[in-house]
């Protein structure tokens, strides 16, 4: 099953550049491939690209920029309003697993980062070239987050994931983030004008660029273009031989279309990245942006163009180690089995399911219900901070439901069609780590179980429930596991 709404977390500014936007725009537009429309949530920062979701169909909703991280879920829960089961993305560096506990609980959460920091979503997705990513993410992670390492999942626009076929290359092609708050882009057309060269010179230039009006006054050399916000990126770098510039997300484009690179780092977070790609022979790292002499630059530049050797060798490894991601396989992920805590909206399906005669069979309470006291019932059990009531997902859809009381013993139920199938213990897994992630001590959870059920003993022996003893219950003899169970890992 697709999810009804992708909500989408992401800003971009002066100073934080453009990236963030881009990738999800990426992102966005694969989604829209599927069939699916997504929905922007961003701050109204100066330098702002939020424009571009607009100008690509996309629903946006602006917050002012000074919100905290916790009135900026706030503002987001708001708009994702009574959506039910959600898919929310989040792609920034400033918001953390705080504000990621606001939705994974009662929606499905993707995360976007690279720098190795903990989170408490369902996936992840790190595109970025690490020389060990599970030692990056090591203990931050929760154990059922899924995780997509490596530039096999690049985001990717359109039209670098289409284009193919060998074109025509002339000239070196130059960027330096969107925002480029250090002046970059001037620093470099200044030295192309002290450079005597007939090599061709591409200059990307966006509208957020915070020197773009200083440009209007330069006189340009003959053997330098300035692009302004270009709808045909791609072809430039398919017909560009070289490329100078900062790392971020145009490293992927760029390598994906076969462009060698000679980098410089233009915010911090591009810096391990870019010496891993160096260390790894994929481009050329000569350090953070503000140190560079570009007339020494260009000197590095004509020698690369003449080697072609190594523009060829370094073409194809750069185009062999990037993948576009398939949408695909996040929608896979969003169809997998996962838990979120209960809400009003699912009343309906705990009635039925509460009622069920092969539900009821397991129960020490048969009891029939009304409608109105289950919601009652349920209401209760939602404001209840002692309580832990999950509902357990799976293809987007209530398959189940894991309960905690306050006593810390453990109830699951499941609906027919998916009995005996071998997900018993998987829900149950998810719904105990979920309870986990609230807990601010070890815990020892109870299973009280009926003699005669042994399918419903082996789902939480699975898990670690181990036989304590007997005990009654409703004047009904049951058995009794425990399960010693550490703090979750976020």
């Amino acid at each position: 099953m697709k999810p009804s709404q992708i909500f989408i977390r992401c800003d971009s500014s002066y100073e934080i550049g453009g990236g963030h936007m881009v990738r999800c725009l990426a992102l966005a537009e694969q989604f829209r491939e599927a069939g699916l429309e997504s929905h922007f949530l961003c701050k109204d920062f100066a330098g702002s690209a939020h424009s571009l979701a607009i100008e690509q169909g996309f629903e946006l909703s602006l917050m002012p920029p000074d919100l905290s991280e916790d009135l900026d879920a706030q503002f987001c829960q708001r708009a994702i309003g009574d959506c039910q089961n959600p898919f929310i993305i989040v792609d920034h560096y400033s918001l953390n697993n705080r504000w990621e506990n606001f939705f994974a609980a009662t929606g499905f959460v993707m995360v976007i980062d690279d720098l190795g920091r903990r989170h408490s979503g369902h996936l992840l997705l790190d595109a970025n070239f690490h020389r060990s990513p599970t030692r990056l993410y090591e203990s931050k992670l929760p154990k059922q987050m899924t995780k997509f390492f490596g530039p096999q999942y690049a985001l990717l626009r359109k039209d670098f994931r289409t284009l193919v076929g060998q074109l025509p290359r002339n000239g070196v092609l130059a960027f330096f983030g969107s925002g480029d708050p250090t002046g970059e882009s001037l620093k470099f057309v200044k030295a192309v004008s002290n450079h005597r060269s007939n090599t061709l010179f591409k200059l990307l230039l966006s509208n957020s660029n915070q020197h773009a009006q200083e440009f209007d006054k330069l006189v340009l050399p003959k053997n330098l273009t300035v692009y302004r916000n270009p709808p045909f990126i791609a072809e430039l770098m398919a017909h560009s031989e070289l490329y100078i510039g900062s790392g971020g997300t145009i490293t992927w484009e760029r390598m994906r279309l076969g462009l060698p690179g000679i980098v410089v780092a233009v915010a911090e977070n591009q810096e391990d990245i870019s010496r891993d790609l160096a260390e790894a022979d994929e481009q050329i790292y000569l350090g953070r942006a503000e140190a560079i002499d570009y007339s020494k630059a260009l000197i590095l530049c004509e020698e690369k163009l003449k080697d072609k050797n190594w523009r060829e060798a370094t073409a194809e490894r750069n185009s062999q180690l990037v993948r576009p991601l398939k949408i695909e396989d996040i929608l896979a992920c969003y169809d997998g089995l996962r838990a979120r805590l209960s809400t009003m909206a699912d009343a309906q399906f705990l009635y039925e399911l509460r009622n069920d005669p092969a539900t009821n069979k397991g129960m020490f309470n048969q009891g029939q219900f009304s409608f109105e006291s289950h919601r009652n019932w349920l209401a209760e059990k939602i404001k209840a901070t002692e309580t832990t009531l999950c509902t357990i997902v799976l293809k987007g859809r209530p398959i189940g439901q894991v309960r905690i009381d306050p006593d810390l013993s453990v109830s699951l139920s499941l609906v027919s069609e998916v009995r005996g199938k071998g997900l018993s213990s998987i829900a149950l897994a998810v719904g105990l780590d979920l309870d986990r992630q609230k807990r601010a001590a070890p815990t020892t959870y109870i299973a009280k179980i009926k003699p005669n059920n042994a399918a419903s003993r082996k789902a939480f022996e699975n898990v670690g429930f181990r036989f304590s003893g007997q005990e009654k219950v409703d004047n009904e003899l049951c058995d009794l596991l425990l399960l010693e169970s550490e703090l979750s890992q976020v």
